[in-house]
């Protein structure tokens, strides 16, 4: 898991965006958020602009949240 500022923009990465799987992508003038889920598990993630929405999804890394929660995101 990577997080950082830059330039005032939040960025997160976590795992592997490139693998074979389900691809959940959202995209709108504030944020970004691309998401991979392979074998039931999220894979890999980005999520620019939104901490909140990274905080989440590091969640579901974490195993603290479900990974349905996911879904809501978008």
């Amino acid at each position: 898991e990577a997080r950082m500022r830059v330039c005032g923009i939040s960025l997160f990465s976590a795992g592997n965006i490139f693998a074979d799987g389900e691809v959940l992508h959202y995209e709108n003038q504030e944020k970004y958020i691309k998401a991979v889920i392979a074998d039931g598990k999220l894979a890999g993630a980005i999520v620019i602009g939104s901490s909140k929405d990274a905080n989440i999804i590091s969640r579901v890394f974490t195993g603290t949240e479900a990974l349905e929660v996911i879904y809501k995101l978008w």
